[in-house]
């Protein structure tokens, strides 16, 4: 676990640099798409949340932030040994979910 009084906890400038950019970049995105969906659902008059957009890019960007974080405080190194195997288990998580929606659509 990183403490508070380590050199590696405090920010230096190019790190500091990197994070604003990215939370620029971030924010413009949210604006982005924000006008996007809230003109089309203007322009077709849907009865939908014109903010349903918005809210699921910035869950997406706070989920973003939350596996950054973990990988940070883990280290990538210690990933990279366990990488064969989260690849094994996302997949098949991933063909397990792709096999109920298939059965779900027949039985459709």
């Amino acid at each position: 676990m990183i403490s508070l009084e380590s050199d590696k906890f405090f920010m230096n400038k190019p790190l500091l640099f990197l994070i604003i950019s990215s939370c620029i970049i971030f924010s413009i995105g949210l604006i982005m798409v924000f006008n996007t969906t809230s003109a089309e659902i203007l322009n077709r008059s849907l009865e939908i949340d014109a903010n349903l957009a918005l809210k699921k890019q910035f869950i997406y960007g706070m989920l973003g932030i939350l596996i950054g974080l973990f990988v940070w405080v883990i280290g990538y190194k210690k990933i990279l040994e366990y990488s064969p195997y989260l690849l094994f288990g996302l997949e098949m998580s991933s063909c397990s979910i792709q096999r109920k929606v298939a059965v779900q659509k027949e039985v459709i």
